[in-house]
């Protein structure tokens, strides 16, 4: 009953926005690596044009495209609003340019009182970045994407993102030995599209629901959004996208979550909603005022996709669901409920039944290397069930050692570079002032010399 309620609220509140018109063909345009549905209620009059397309050819760079004035934007498509808005026009110039100032004089408001270390956030350093994110995500309202960065800076400082990225925190945060309850079930797949667009894999029935710990959930979600976003900007890519599999599994995890095969427990068995662990163990009582207190499995969904939603917009163009029974799809009416339109429009169902599109879709977003056999592709990350967790843990460990070492270096170069004499900044200014010297003793010695010579003889 709860989720055909949900299902009629979703439906009610949606309207006719993901409804296909029956008598409106979906024409699919190819190009090698690309797919673009035009022709739908949602991308009516969107050109089929293929700018910067060449024919066999993976991996080429995702075509500029922008939708004609007042059409929708076809995110379905693979791209995200963010891609599709004209950056060149002189609105979004000057709200870039007064938003980018706006920026830096937020993160020195925040260096000054709440985030000391803001400088050592190397995923702040991205402004252009972070800008043509947020002013989409806002509306474009600069005072509202305004408000979002602020927000955005708090959440780094109380959450201590920077800790994330420290030598030991994949192995601290992605275990279920030294993290209880994280009950983790998603990471990165270490693989790419056609586009070289990375993306995250997950199957959902790796969480427990009877062992997850509210914070420490979605502090492990947090966790691996953070690095697929600094993996977004390292590999100068435009977002990314995730596919989870809703299906259940043979055998249980073992490595940052216990559930699957026969050991997927009940909400009502978990010790931390019993013991008040998501008031008790909150960042904060300002964040509960604005979350609510995540005490069932449901809310603590909420307050991640409203986090993660929140800190982290416009950086995903796709979002799979794979196998989905009638139960997840009413949880899931509910859910993206909490989400935007923009964001529900990029959802995707892929399965075997009458209301998902085909397995078949996959390998037209994704190389078959790239993909797990259980998905059609070639892939062995699923073996054993959760051994792509174990990879992405892996990964995650040698990147922050690395990323540690060259912060390690850097501050190093400078301090030796302040120290050394001939790195001074005053040593040029010194060497001119020495050189206008001797250029003067040898003028004031020529001109003398006669009369040195004639005392002398």
């Amino acid at each position: 009953s709860i989720c055909l309620l949900s299902c009629m609220m979703s439906w009610f509140l949606d309207g006719c926005c993901h409804s296909r018109a029956p008598d409106q063909a979906h024409r699919r345009v190819r190009c090698a690596d690309q797919e673009r549905i035009v022709g739908s209620s949602r991308c009516t009059g969107i050109s089929s044009r293929f700018e910067g397309c060449s024919q066999g050819r993976p991996g080429a760079t995702v075509p500029a495209f922008r939708p004609e004035p007042g059409r929708a934007i076809p995110l379905e498509a693979g791209y995200t609003q963010s891609q599709v808005a004209d950056w060149t026009s002189p609105a979004l110039v000057e709200s870039q340019r007064q938003l980018l100032q706006k920026f830096d004089e937020l993160v020195q408001e925040a260096e000054r009182s709440y985030y000391k270390n803001i400088r050592e956030d190397t995923y702040l350093t991205h402004r252009e970045f972070l800008v043509r994110r947020y002013l989409p995500a806002s509306d474009w309202n600069i005072v509202e994407a305004e408000r979002r960065i602020l927000a955005t800076l708090k959440f780094r400082a109380e959450f201590n993102i920077l800790s994330m990225h420290e030598q030991g925190a994949a192995e601290r945060i992605m275990s279920c030995e030294h993290n209880p309850g994280v009950e983790l079930y998603f990471a990165d797949s270490g693989k790419t599209d056609y586009y070289r667009r990375p993306f995250l894999i997950g199957r959902y029935q790796l969480a427990n629901p009877a062992n997850v710990h509210p914070w420490r959930h979605v502090m492990g979600c947090i966790f691996v959004l953070e690095h697929m976003a600094n993996k977004i900007v390292a590999a100068d890519v435009p977002s990314a996208s995730f596919i989870m599999d809703v299906s259940a599994l043979p055998e249980a995890g073992t490595v940052c979550s216990t559930g699957g095969g026969a050991r997927r427990g009940s909400e009502a068995d978990n010790p931390y909603f019993k013991a008040d662990a998501g008031t008790i163990d909150a960042p904060s009582k300002e964040l509960l005022t604005h979350m609510g207190v995540p005490n069932s499995v449901l809310s603590v969904v909420r307050v991640g996709i409203q986090l993660c939603g929140t800190h982290y917009p416009d950086i995903s163009h796709r979002i799979i669901f794979l196998n989905a029974d009638l139960l997840f799809w009413g949880f899931f009416k509910l859910f993206s409920m909490w989400v935007t339109r923009e964001t529900r429009r990029k959802y995707v169902f892929v399965g075997k039944t009458w209301r998902d599109e085909p397995m078949s879709r996959l390998l037209e977003w994704y190389p078959p290397e790239s993909l797990p056999v259980e998905w059609g592709g070639t892939s062995t990350i699923f073996t054993p069930v959760d051994g792509f967790l174990a990879s992405a843990r892996d990964e995650l460990s040698s990147s922050c050692a690395r990323l540690r070492l060259q912060s390690s270096n850097m501050h190093t170069r400078k301090e030796v570079e302040t120290k050394m004499p001939g790195k001074d900044t005053s040593a040029p200014r010194t060497s001119i002032a020495v050189l206008v010297l001797v250029v003067a003793l040898v003028g004031v010695l020529h001109s003398l010399s006669p009369w040195l010579i004639a005392s002398v003889l």
